[in-house]
């Protein structure tokens, strides 16, 4: 497979010039989602070779200890097309109907936003913006957030339209969502999120994501963590079956454990969720604050859905919301900052410090101790970003932006990883472990 990128620029279709397309678009705007800019053409021309695609198809899971009844587990498939929705017409068919134009003027080059660009493929039209043009493939991001991986050979045509890139509204992308999940599921407006569930949950389920945007943004104003507007409407979807769920990832090629309850993609753009009968309610409030807070940061800033963002800071960071004074709960809980679910995972690995500090300079160099020991990763994770967030607030926030503005594509290698953790918190990770273990022993 040959990765040789082709350019950041657009395809040019007969109709345009390749030195046109190219000062067509020179940025994508930083309220895509990808915090990346190209001032200039011979910059998009000379970016260098990707080496990592993988960013933009990473999924973000929950595991709980959740019992699946045999009556769910059977195959189903995910909710079907609702016949007596209103019809939606969607932008790719606008532009499908109207793909035979005789020119396509010059855009404003005042307009920072990019065009549009319409790809017709052996079975489809898809409208948006280029965010990733290699040898072999295409990645486009459409209005609603999503990112579409296309094979360059089932592309037939390509087109650079007069019109600038927006963000879906959220009115449309509710109706496109009543379209998808019909019966019998509602959108709940809850800005910034648009929640499809079962109508009777609907309520319950929007003041749960409200309770967690808030808890959220007052971190981030605390801490001095600077974000973006959240541009794309943000989808949650909670079904009302594990096999639902599972029917669903499935269509998704979301490779998840047998235990996931729900997951934030970053390909999608979307948490999915369900309402579980054997998970107690802390789980299923875990959950939500977990994958919610996946998306709001890959959302505002904080994270860069392109860029290799470190497992260890993208999952310590969710975890940390799962505690209940993150959450917002009102239980006699409320002030405590441990994770319900990694409590116990954390009192057997304190027990061994020079275990800790082994996993803890892994996760610094490298993401497989996410594979092969999950667990404790999440829970080394959640320490690690809990202590450098508390004691070590404004290099933390140096760290983040570091991370989120790294290049798109890019392999992060281990020595990389391992010297930017250094540069920004300046210790032998060992003494670290020492101070990081004092610090989560002694949280209330």
């Amino acid at each position: 497979m040959n990765d040789e990128p082709i350019g950041f620029g657009l395809l040019a279709s007969d109709k345009l010039s390749t030195a046109v397309s190219l000062s067509l678009i020179v940025c994508l705007c930083s309220n895509l989602g990808c915090s990346f800019e190209f001032p200039n053409e011979k910059n998009v021309a000379n970016e260098a070779n990707p080496t990592d695609r993988s960013s933009g198809n990473q999924v973000h899971f929950t595991s709980a200890n959740v019992v699946i009844p045999s009556t769910e587990s059977e195959a189903s498939t995910y909710p079907s097309l609702d016949q007596e929705t209103a019809s939606v017409i969607t932008l790719e068919e606008r532009y499908r109907a109207t793909s035979e134009r005789s020119s396509y003027p010059i855009l404003n080059s005042q307009d920072r936003r990019p065009p549009l660009l319409v790809v017709e493929t052996d079975d489809s039209t898809l409208a948006g913006v280029p965010i990733g043009l290699f040898a072999d493939q295409t990645f486009i991001m459409k209005s609603d957030g999503k990112i579409q991986f296309l094979d360059n050979n089932s592309i037939r045509r390509q087109v650079v339209v007069q019109e600038r890139f927006r963000p879906i509204d959220r009115n449309s992308l509710a109706l496109e969502l009543h379209a998808e999940f019909g019966r019998p599921y509602i959108v709940k407006h809850e800005p910034p999120y648009l929640i499809v569930a079962q109508p009777n949950q609907a309520a319950a389920w929007s003041k749960r994501f409200r309770n967690i945007v808030n808890s959220f943004r007052l971190y981030c104003s605390t801490h001095g963590i600077e974000t973006r507007p959240i541009e794309f409407p943000l989808t949650a979807v909670v079904f009302g079956t594990h096999a639902e769920f599972l029917s669903y990832s499935n269509s998704e090629s979301a490779k998840l454990p047998p235990n996931c309850v729900g997951y934030y993609s970053q390909k999608s753009n979307r948490i999915v969720l369900f309402e579980s009968r054997t998970a107690d309610n802390s789980e299923t409030i875990a959950t939500i604050c977990h994958e919610a807070t996946h998306q709001l940061a890959f959302n505002s800033g904080l994270h860069q859905r392109l860029a290799s963002t470190p497992l260890w800071l993208a999952e310590g960071f969710a975890t940390m919301f799962e505690s209940p004074k993150l959450a917002g709960l009102n239980t006699k809980e409320g002030n405590s900052r441990w994770p319900e679910s990694r409590r116990q995972d954390w009192l057997i690995l304190a027990k061994k410090p020079a275990s800790v500090a082994l996993m803890v300079e892994s996760l610094i160099r490298s993401d497989s101790k996410f594979e092969s020991s999950p667990m404790e990763s999440y829970c080394v994770s959640w320490a690690m970003v809990t202590y450098l967030s508390q004691r070590s607030s404004r290099e933390f926030t140096v760290f983040l932006q570091r991370i989120a503005s790294m290049p798109p594509y890019q392999e992060y290698s281990a020595s990389e990883r391992f010297s930017d953790f250094r540069a920004v918190f300046g210790s032998d990770s060992r003494i670290m472990t020492k101070n990081l273990i004092q610090f989560i022993d002694s949280l209330p």
